[in-house]
Parts: structure tokens; sequence; C-alpha cells
């Protein structure tokens, strides 16, 4: 456990980030056994649309990006999302 945590630590540092993605932070909060809401990270549009449907709508959908700390300052953050062409324009 303390091994996944501090090499995913090191990547990080080794990237000059001082912080965390979300899904980063998830992982290390999942590993100490910490409760965190279902979600995952969608690499497409169609990976988004099946990980809301097995997640259940309605969902929330943020962007994950090391560059951009502040999702909803950068507009990077949709709520209540309750379809799957839905889930493809937030993608989008």
């Amino acid at each position: 456990m303390k091994d996944a945590v501090n090499k995913m630590i090191a990547q990080v540092k080794e990237q000059g980030r001082k912080v965390l993605t979300e899904p980063e932070s998830k992982a290390i909060l999942e590993d100490y056994a910490i409760p965190v809401n279902a979600g995952g990270l969608a690499e497409d549009a169609d990976a988004a649309v099946e990980m809301a449907g097995r997640i259940g709508y309605p969902v929330a959908m943020k962007i994950v990006s090391p560059d951009i700390i502040h999702k909803s300052d950068a507009g990077g953050v949709k709520i209540g999302i309750t379809t799957a062409e839905a889930v493809r324009r937030a993608y989008e």
C-alpha cells in the first residue's frame, strides 16, 4: 500500500508538479481504506458514457489535468448530467 503511494508521489514530483490530480488523490485515499465517491477517468466520450451507465445517472463530470487545479474556474465541472448524449456533449 505505502509503496504504491510513495511511487505515485515520486512520479508527481519527477513531473515537477506540486498538486495531485483528483484520480491520484482518490487512489491514495482508497489505498488507506478511506471511502470515496464512485468514479474514474474516461479517456474518450465512449468510455465516459460507459462509466456513467455503470455509476448511474445523474453524474458529474470534471476535467482532469495537472495544469488545471481549480476545475470550476476553468469551466471544467458539469453536474446533473442525466443522459448518454449529455455525457457526450459534456465530454467534448
